[in-house]
């Protein structure tokens, strides 16, 4: 076996060091899902009125379908509902009066039901028409930058269907 140019076949960061694999925390074997779930639900920083499981199902979207809008999307439609659900509610014109709205809000959150919805949003047909569509090119366009003119060679003069006299003439001024 003949070791690659500029490779050392002993090099300390090709090796696995298994005792370090072996000394990982337990947590290591978590998925993407847990890591969230954890971080929204457990200590400083509580989900407000988003779901934590719808945020996981977007997550996921974005991780194991490469669908780069589900997080924007998921938030965005999230976002719009709960302002509905406020909307609905009766008129609250004091600050206290709308943080217990949101408050009840927060509590009314069913983290299953919103999973479910959000994995039926994410999977709308229409809606993966349209990113489709987006990311197609449209049929019989295409672009054409004026770059590309420039780097196209220009005959001036010489080899033309002007005869030399014909260029003369023009460039003099004369008949």
């Amino acid at each position: 076996k003949r070791a690659r140019p500029g490779h050392d076949s002993k090099s300390q960061d090709s090796k696995v060091n298994l005792d370090e694999l072996n000394a990982l925390p337990a947590e290591a074997g978590k998925t993407m899902s847990d890591y969230l779930t954890d971080y929204f639900t457990s200590g400083e920083v509580k989900m407000g009125i988003l779901s934590v499981k719808g945020m996981n199902e977007a997550v996921n979207n974005y991780i194991n379908k490469s669908d780069g809008d589900a997080l924007q999307y998921i938030v965005k439609k999230q976002l719009s509902m709960r302002q509905d659900q406020l909307m609905k509610g009766p008129e609250l014109e004091e600050e206290e009066d709308i943080e217990q709205a949101i408050q009840g809000l927060k509590e009314r959150i069913n983290e299953d039901e919103e999973a479910a919805m959000v994995t039926q949003q994410l999977n709308d047909t229409d809606r993966l028409n349209n990113i489709v569509r987006e990311k197609s090119p449209q049929r019989g366009s295409f672009d054409v930058s004026d770059s590309d003119e420039e780097m196209l060679p220009v005959s001036r003069g010489g080899g033309g269907s002007r005869s030399k006299r014909g260029a003369g003439a023009a460039t003099n001024g004369t008949s």
